[in-house]
């Protein structure tokens, strides 16, 4: 609920938090679980969801979609140098994340790597379900900065580096979940 608190990005990020659940519980566990998760996701949400309401309908709207028409929109999805400059700029921005001597983005996937991917007795989906929703997040992200009304570098510069450390801790707890801590082997036993 907090995350909708956050700039409009956090409300995308509580959007989805519901399709990705409705995405993994729905078709694997049916309808009574989900609309259980839902209750008391819901119960949790009210309160903040309120005052972000409130906030909302007494300040302007957002620039990304009020200031263009849709024919705008379509030209811009329509142009690849868009995409390739999104893509550049999220890379280059993924490999210098946190601006230290060594990219903390490599030492993860150098820990994958080296350690492994180890597998769970458990639902998969539910180890599957914070991926998801980091993927949906960059998807939207991208997409974002695609349609933006905005000079479109500028806009990555001031603005994309900030993203990708909102979404850091949730990558770093979404591969710990996967990967092989030392002395396991694939399947949990001691080695």
């Amino acid at each position: 609920a907090l995350a909708s608190w956050t700039k409009n990005e956090g409300i995308m990020f509580v959007v989805v938090v519901v399709i990705v659940r409705a995405f993994v519980v729905l078709p694997f566990r049916g309808v009574r679980p989900f609309i259980r998760q839902m209750v008391s996701f819901t119960a949790g949400l009210i309160p903040i969801l309120a005052v972000v309401v409130l906030f909302k309908a007494n300040v302007p709207p957002t620039v990304i979609l009020a200031a263009q028409g849709p024919l705008h929109v379509i030209l811009k999805v329509l142009d690849p140098s868009r995409y390739i400059t999104v893509v550049g700029s999220l890379l280059w921005q993924m490999y210098q994340l946190g601006g230290g001597f060594i990219s903390p983005v490599l030492v993860l996937i150098l820990l994958l790597v080296v350690s492994g991917v180890r597998t769970y007795e458990r639902d998969p989906m539910d180890i599957a379900t914070p991926f998801l929703v980091l993927l949906l997040m960059f998807i939207g992200y991208f997409l974002v900065y695609v349609i933006t009304p905005r000079d479109l570098q500028w806009h990555l510069d001031t603005s994309l580096n900030r993203l990708l450390i909102q979404l850091w801790p949730s990558v770093v707890f979404s591969l710990f979940l996967v990967i092989s801590p030392p002395g396991i082997d694939e399947k949990g036993n001691p080695i």
